[in-house]
């Protein structure tokens, strides 16, 4: 939806919203106390009385002749109600309110649904299909950010680039990274405004090359365990060792595989870019893959390093970077599960962080697979953010209505009695 003015006539006791949105003229008699906007599926609840009073603006008897004169309306962008209190002639003031943002974390069955569908096209038809799921809660009013994993296409540009060695200089591991957050983000974009035109929304997707700074004495560098690229037997990784500094190890009885570091996330390069994108109403593709792993030197610049970084984790700090109110961790099951696979399994709707924490001790949730998503959930809750919740793409809207998927939300922790003397 292009910029709209919507008029406000009235005051006391109810005012008239009339105005033109998505080619719809919509007319709503409101009472200030509840001032409820309603456009197709899209629902705003303002109180501006709690409001008024949170933000110091209004008393509430003041608010009872709150006149509102205009609200200036860009769709999923913070609304602005002007108004001044006729009461006690006081200058016009200003309420803004804004609209939820959420943290889309999109899986790698969100890009490649099987070993038989691995092409770019049958990608693409994935992102496609993800993407429509991730429209549904942006027309409900979200702001949105969207990561993703990328382990099988930086897969894929290595073996292309070992391939091409004899003839082509190697493509570095942060580099593959880089082409593959471009890759992926020109699908999402691409999806979205598809997605968008046939809905006749009038909104923009941007994607960000994203850096993500991690410790340079991050212990994971250490001890590298992530395995990354092709197999290969164990004559052809010594010499990979040996010519090129590779950390190779054996892999489960089916060869030999390099190894990198997984270190954590502390900073996100890009944030105040994302932020101002977000806040202008655009749709980000962002840390894409984990993010770019960099690290400082001991002058603050960034040099890029062989690590992978856990999308989810770096989801979460993303999430808590930019006040989301939601962190939405997309995966290939609809619910996280207590004893997953085994005859007594059980699916968790709704869970406190402290409880997760337990639940990750008591060996739930198989790394690599829903234990970063529910630690990065776990990391999210405990620095601030309100809920996370973990689904499949299929259920992204019923899950932020409740109606499915697993929630995780802030514990607190009981004290224990004092002791009786």
């Amino acid at each position: 939806m292009a910029n709209t003015q919507v008029f406000v006539v009235g005051g006391g006791s109810f005012v008239i919203i009339e105005g033109m949105l998505q080619n719809k003229t919509c007319a709503f008699a409101v009472d200030p106390y509840q001032l409820l906007l309603t456009y197709l599926s899209a629902t705003f609840l303002i109180n501006p009385s709690s409001l008024a009073q949170e933000s110091g603006l209004l008393t509430k008897r003041q608010v009872h002749s709150f006149s509102f004169v205009m609200v200036s309306c860009n769709y999923h962008s913070p609304i602005c109600l002007r108004g001044s209190d006729e009461s006690s002639k006081a200058p016009q003031r200003e309420m803004i309110i804004m609209a939820k943002k959420a943290i889309v974390a999109i899986g790698g069955n969100s890009l490649i649904k099987d070993k038989d569908h691995k092409s770019i096209p049958d990608q693409y038809a994935a992102t496609a299909e993800t993407c429509k799921h991730i429209a549904d809660m942006i027309e409900q009013g979200w702001d949105v950010v969207i990561t993703s994993g990328n382990g099988p296409q930086v897969g894929f540009i290595l073996r292309r680039s070992e391939i091409a060695e004899k003839e082509l200089h190697p493509v570095p591991l942060d580099y593959c990274g880089a082409d593959t957050q471009g890759a992926i983000g020109y699908m999402i974009q691409r999806a979205m405004y598809n997605e968008f035109h046939h809905r006749k929304i009038d909104k923009h997707v941007a994607s960000v090359v994203t850096q993500v700074r991690v410790a340079k004495d991050d212990p994971a560098f250490e001890a590298p365990a992530k395995p990354i690229g092709s197999f290969m037997d164990e004559k052809d990784a010594q010499k990979k060792a040996d010519d090129e500094g590779w950390i190779v190890k054996e892999d489960s009885g089916r060869g030999w595989r390099r190894v990198v570091a997984s270190p954590k996330p502390k900073e996100i390069v890009e944030l105040p870019a994302i932020k101002a994108l977000i806040e202008s109403g655009i749709v980000v593709y962002a840390v894409g893959g984990g993010g770019i792993p960099v690290v400082a030197d001991e002058n603050g610049y960034l040099k890029g390093v062989a690590a992978v970084i856990d999308k989810d984790h770096a989801s979460g700090l993303l999430a808590n970077g930019l006040d989301a109110d939601v962190l939405l961790i997309s995966t290939a099951v609809e619910k996280a599960y207590l004893n997953f696979g085994k005859e007594n399994e059980e699916p968790i709707d709704k869970m406190d962080h402290l409880e997760a924490q337990r639940y990750i001790a008591e060996g739930h949730f198989t790394p690599g697979s829903m234990k970063p998503k529910i630690e990065a959930c776990v990391e999210f809750i405990k620095n601030g953010g309100e809920l996370a919740i973990i689904t499949d793409p299929p259920n992204i809207t019923q899950a932020l209505n409740g109606e499915t998927g697993t929630r995780i939300v802030k514990g607190f922790a009981i004290p224990p009695a004092p002791e009786r003397r």
